[in-house]
C-alpha cells in the first residue's frame, strides 16, 4: 500500500493564498489464495462454498452461470433463499 499526500496552493493576483491537501492511497491488488471447490450434495442438505483471498478492504460477490445458454451467462446471486451471505467469503446454500 502506498500513501502520498498532495498539496495545492491557490494564489490571487493580490497575493492572497489558500492551501488544501488530499491524500491518495493505492492498495495492492487482491490475490485469490483458495478457489472454491465443487460440491455434490443430496437434496435437503447444506453445501458451503468458500474462497480465500488477501488484500485490503475486500468485498465478495458470488455469481452463478446458467448452463445451456450461449455467451457469458454469469449473474449475481440474490441475497434471498436459498442463498445466504452472498457478499461474504463463505456461501452457504440449502439444497
Amino acid at each position: 500500500m502506498n500513501t502520498t499526500t498532495y498539496t495545492v496552493v491557490a494564489t490571487t493576483p493580490g497575493g492572497c493564498t489558500r492551501t488544501a491537501q488530499v491524500t491518495i492511497t493505492v492498495n495492492k491488488r487482491p490475490v485469490v489464495t483458495t478457489q472454491p471447490a465443487n460440491n455434490v450434495r443430496c437434496t435437503g442438505t447444506d453445501a458451503v462454498f468458500t474462497v480465500g483471498a488477501t488484500g485490503t478492504g475486500l468485498t465478495y460477490q458470488w455469481q452463478e452461470s446458467l448452463t445451456g445458454c450461449p455467451g457469458p451467462t454469469w449473474t449475481n446471486l440474490p441475497n434471498a433463499a436459498p442463498y445466504v451471505g452472498k457478499t461474504h467469503q463463505h456461501l452457504p446454500l440449502l439444497l
